[in-house]
């Protein structure tokens, strides 16, 4: 009887040169087959499993892979189950070993449902058409790289029904993927990385009511999905839906985790489930950045929310909602958080190590709340947040310092600010400031560069310790109704004050300045007391415009140091009295007491009563000044001494004196008295 069923197999082979796909069993120690198709010869390598027929296609253990004869194949491996049934043994293909049909140029192929596992590489770089599973398949495992870097175009993997573990990579690179079947997979438990990442063309929703694990990255990652149901997933793994099509998303409520980039750029995602996380742990970098249409989510407390990624929250501009992370303490690495996000509210009352930019233009951001042993503001914390009105708490005692652009244009923020420890305030940290009204900085010791308080509309400033204030430090300060600062000050660079409007500065006397830079008090139209600096002798020059339209000063008294006076250093200087407390400078520019014509009040410019003549470089050559008679004391301040030799007082009223060195300088009715 056997050797008749060899005869008849014998028979079938060669008849199926030119028909249809034959096996039979070659003479290597009953594992081995050859099958024969029309156009070549597949040698395929088989290893018996169990009593029951039941086969591996493939060596296992060898990774024995096909070899072709001829090229652009397809294959319908339900063949085999049928051509090698023998009268002892009705043989079933169960398994499709590592790397099988790898590199094999195959076009479609057919898989019967008696198929359990496809081990790694089974495919790899193989099928350049259409993978098709028999109906009913008993498909429960794919393992890694089945099918990487495969050119097939379809695949029915919904006919799985019993499918339960997808490995990583299995579908990766299949660039010309346009079908998974309907994306229903009931029985899936376990996805691997990298599923098919790329496939734009793959346009379905992902169903998987038994899912509870996703590893490594990039699962859907810039796919045409539409929705995903996971409902007992509770992990997020990074990249997984990045710059995908999708619109919908349910997850557990249980979610422990979303990872990085797993939803960037994710424009279209609208509805997300649920939207309560009490269990949630993380939410790492970029996760949902540029989720534009992202707007109801996280109602309600994060009770267990411990870590917050960089840019987690960036550019979702439709996020309208209170994010409130009651026990989220260190947000060292979160910076850019919530950069370019609509959410109105957030609570914080543990955080107190805020990343940089963490509110970053967060346009609709109203309210703060943040803990009171925050250790510092970091750069750009609060910067450009035009709808923060409330801030708390408003005291801060543990602050270090408050970065550069902290606060800059957070103008409707309202409240008294209190920073007792703050030893640097950064660039623009105050800048913009509309609606503050005062702000405590008593033990700062050093102002960053430039710009620090400029346009700030606080009415109080304290700075009791700073030596040296910045570029621009209080440029634009127009509601500045006190200003306090330490008398040390030994360097205050230009524009310090420029255009700021206080009503009052204490103290008046900075007798250690060093510095004094251009524009420096320019435009303090509004301070109507004194400036004195006559004890700085190491000040040689007044830069040019340095006191330019303090238009309310009483008293400018300047050091017997002082060499050259430049350029409109006293333009429109109305009220006050000049008081120089040394020789005639060597250099005296052009348009000194420069004004509007008439405007000017008489002003009283004093010398020391030891000098006898001034001889200097004007721009029209040199020209010499001679004491005159002596001055009537009535004419001159209160404060100064009037015995001694009084030099001499000249009425420019008509200003027709053109040959003195002063009138190049002082405009008619003027009064210029010389002691």
């Amino acid at each position: 009887m056997k050797i008749s069923k060899f005869i008849c197999s014998a028979f079938l082979i060669c008849t199926m040169l030119v028909a249809n796909a034959a096996w039979t069993i070659s003479p290597v120690s009953g594992k081995r087959y050859t099958h024969i198709v029309s156009d070549g010869t597949w040698t395929i390598g088989c290893d018996m499993i169990g009593t029951e027929g039941n086969f591996t296609l493939g060596s296992l253990g060898n990774k024995i892979q096909c070899v072709v004869a001829g090229a652009g194949n397809s294959l319908d491996l339900s063949t085999i189950n049928t051509d090698l049934d023998t009268d002892e043994t009705d043989y079933t293909l169960t398994e499709i070993a590592a790397c099988t049909f790898e590199g094999v140029a195959i076009v479609d192929i057919y898989i019967p449902k008696t198929v359990t596992q496809i081990l790694d590489h089974s495919f790899k770089n193989t099928v350049s058409g259409n993978v098709t599973f028999e109906e009913g398949s008993e498909l429960t495992y794919i393992a890694r790289e089945a099918f990487y870097k495969s050119s097939l175009q379809t695949i029915n993997l919904d006919v799985c029904t019993k499918l339960e573990t997808i490995s990583g990579d299995v579908l990766r690179d299949c660039s010309k993927l346009t079908s998974i079947g309907s994306g229903y997979f009931p029985s899936l438990k376990s996805l691997g990385s990298h599923f098919i990442p790329g496939c734009a063309n793959v346009v379905c929703d992902i169903v998987c009511p038994e899912l509870i694990e996703m590893t490594g990255t990039d699962h859907f990652k810039k796919t045409g999905i539409t929705s995903f149901y996971a409902p007992k997933l509770t992990k997020v793994p990074g990249y997984s839906f990045e710059e995908s099509k999708i619109v919908s998303f349910t997850v557990s409520p249980d979610v422990v985790s979303f990872g990085p980039f797993a939803f960037k750029k994710c424009s279209s995602l609208i509805e997300f489930s649920p939207v309560s996380f009490p269990k949630l742990e993380s939410v790492d970098s970029f996760c949902f950045d540029s989720c534009s249409a992202l707007a109801g989510i996280f109602v309600g407390e994060l009770p267990n929310l411990t870590f917050l990624g960089s840019h987690a929250f960036a550019n979702t501009s439709a996020l309208n909602c209170e994010f409130n992370a009651p026990s989220y303490t260190n947000g060292s690495s979160a910076d850019y958080l919530f950069e370019n996000s609509a959410v109105v509210k957030v609570v914080m009352p543990k955080l107190v190590t805020p990343a940089s930019a963490m509110f970053y233009k967060a346009q609709k951001l109203e309210e703060l709340v943040l803990s009171e042993d925050i250790k510092y503001f970091s750069d750009s914390f609060l910067q450009t947040t035009p709808k923060l009105v409330k801030v708390s708490p408003t005291t801060f005692p543990n602050v270090e310092y408050v970065g550069a652009n902290a606060l800059n244009s957070a103008s409707a923020l309202e409240g008294d600010f209190s920073f007792p420890i703050a030893n640097r305030v950064g660039d623009h940290a105050f800048c913009n400031t509309k609606a503050i009204d005062s702000i405590g900085l008593d033990a700062v010791i050093k102002l960053d560069n430039n710009y620090n308080f400029e346009n700030s509309s606080a009415t109080n400033i304290s700075l009791k310790s700073v030596m040296n204030i910045s570029y621009a430090a209080f440029n634009g300060c127009k509601s500045l109704k006190q200003l306090t600062l330490n008398a040390g000050i030994t360097n205050i660079a230009g524009r310090a004050f420029y255009n700021c409007q206080f009503e009052n500065m204490t103290p008046t006397r900075f007798p250690n300045l060093k510095y004094l830079g251009e524009e420096a008090f320019s435009g303090a139209s509004k301070y109507p007391g004194t400036i004195d600096i006559s004890k700085s002798t190491n000040l040689t020059e007044i830069l040019h415009h340095v006191f330019a339209a303090c238009n309310n000063a009483t008293e400018i008294k300047l050091p017997a140091t002082i060499e050259k006076i430049h350029i409109y250093s006293f333009e429109k200087l109305y009220s006050a009295n000049v008081y120089f407390y040394g020789p005639r400078p060597t250099f005296i520019g052009t348009g000194v007491f420069k004004t509007d014509k008439y405007e000017r009040k008489a002003n009283i410019i004093v010398m020391p009563e030891y000098v006898e003549s001034w001889t200097s470089e004007e721009p029209n050559g040199y020209c010499t000044f001679t004491p005159l008679d002596e001055v009537p004391a009535s004419m001159l301040s209160h404060q100064y001494p009037t015995t001694g030799k009084v030099l001499g007082i000249i009425n420019f009223k008509t200003g027709d004196d053109s040959t003195h060195w002063l009138s190049q300088f002082v405009p008619i009715t003027t009064t210029i008295i010389i002691r």
